[in-house]
């Protein structure tokens, strides 16, 4: 699998870790095995000059020797942080008396001194230094008084080249891996705030694409809001058209005839008649001009039978045309007006298609609703679509309704024959509704 930008910025820091772990790991094992050298040497070196080793020293020596041993082998289990740290301890209480028999300035005093500060350092600070510290602190002062009034207080060893060369060995030994340990720091400290700048700079990249598409996203809400208060005003203006230049003059004609009936009663009876019939015939088909924009408003089906039993009502009427079966969910009670009006012009609309040009046998219509959306799935068997063909009045007006309320509009066709349409559409409360309306 090749890995992401994202993948490696998240390994990133768990492998600079793992290096510093590994790094400090080296440093405790050199500083350790100074340990040992220092140890071993002293003892040599003290044999070879035939001075006499004190049983507090072997003893000494066999402790820091065992807790040595001790964190080889616990370095890479749960107990190595305890290890390390009486390790630490029992160096800081070694240190005062290698200070009075070494001196402070010179022999091994000064690096002992040096070793319990970084080991400090290394393990972390501890509140048991506080009184470790005290003691180092007050017996460097002493022996740094002592020899500043030239009575030395380590006179018990005779200083040679041997040790002085020896320490500095000691010493470059320590260095290296505190160097190393150092530059690994530094270079996570470098890559944490690389890594750390470029995320900004990705965040910042982020957070110009959601500006931009929030910018974007109040445009697209501005011109559905115009598109919306568009419509409603066409449709106002058919109505008045509809009513000013229908419905208006043919009431007027209808009111004019009635009075010429009216002064032809007493003179030609059966003429005033037949104009009478024809003026009820005339307000017949008014009426039905009336119910007919009545219900280019809304169906009246949807407030008497409700949006499911609407469906099913309109879908009876194509029987002797096409099969139809229906998938319709329990209960829409809580679906609004908008989407009611929407969801069953889209039905009338696709079946009338079906009926009319897909050459179909079959038809299903699925209705799905949940709290948040309501999804219609018409499929048949007819002779599908052609993806050159371009739409038509009926699938353009089915996709502007969905989009007019947020949704969704997919026409595709189906293997080996056949069309599947789906319309998904939020649902809208009350108020919503009402604004739509």
């Amino acid at each position: 699998m090749k890995s992401t930008p994202n993948d490696l910025r998240k390994t990133a820091p768990s492998l600079r870790t793992d290096e510093l772990n590994r790094r400090t790991n080296q440093l405790w094992i050199g500083i350790w095995i100074a340990t040992i050298l220092v140890l071993v040497s002293t003892f040599i070196v003290r044999r070879l000059t035939d001075n006499s080793t004190t049983p507090l020293s072997i003893a000494i020596q066999i402790i820091l020797n065992g807790l040595v041993v001790a964190n080889l082998v616990l370095i890479n289990t749960k107990y190595a942080r305890i290890a390390q740290g009486i390790y630490v301890f029992a160096i800081h209480l070694a240190v005062p008396p290698v200070l009075v028999l070494y001196g402070g300035t010179r022999g091994f005093g000064d690096i002992a001194l040096y070793m319990a500060i970084l080991f400090a350092l290394l393990y972390g600070w501890q509140p048991w230094m506080f009184f470790t510290y005290g003691i180092m602190g007050a017996t460097l002062i002493w022996v740094l008084y002592r020899d500043s009034t030239g009575h030395p207080v380590a006179p018990l060893l005779d200083y040679s080249a041997q040790f002085t060369a020896l320490k500095f060995v000691i010493t470059a030994f320590i260095l290296v891996f505190a160097l190393r340990y150092i530059s690994t720091f530094y270079r996570g400290l470098l890559e944490t705030y690389r890594a750390f700048a470029e995320e900004q700079m990705r965040l910042n990249d982020e957070l110009k694409m959601n500006e931009q598409a929030l910018e974007q996203s109040n445009k697209n809400l501005m011109l559905s809001r115009q598109t919306i208060v568009t419509a409603r005003e066409e449709e106002r203006r058919r109505l008045r058209r509809d009513l000013h230049d229908g419905l208006g003059p043919t009431l007027a004609a209808q009111v004019f005839r009635i009075g010429v009936a009216q002064q032809m009663v007493a003179q030609n009876p059966e003429k005033a008649a037949a104009i009478l019939t024809d003026v009820e015939s005339g307000i017949r088909d008014t009426l039905a001009n009336v119910r007919e924009l009545v219900y280019g408003l809304r169906p009246p089906m949807l407030d008497q039978l409700g949006l499911l039993g609407a469906i099913a009502d309109f879908t009876k009427q194509q029987e002797g045309r096409i099969a139809i079966r229906l998938d319709l969910p329990p209960d829409v009670s809580h679906v609004s007006a908008a989407v009611e009006v929407v969801i069953f012009r889209i039905v009338q609309t696709a079946l009338d298609n079906v009926t009319k040009h897909a050459q179909a046998t079959c038809c299903t219509v699925q209705l799905r609703v949940d709290e948040q959306s309501m999804t219609l799935t018409i499929t048949d068997d007819g002779i599908g679509i052609d993806d050159l063909q371009l739409p038509g009045v009926g699938l353009t007006s089915m996709q502007e309704r969905a989009e007019e309320l947020g949704g969704t509009f997919r026409l595709l066709p189906v293997q080996p024959h056949g069309t599947w349409l789906q319309v998904t559409v939020p649902l809208l409360d009350e108020i919503e509704s009402k604004a739509i309306i």
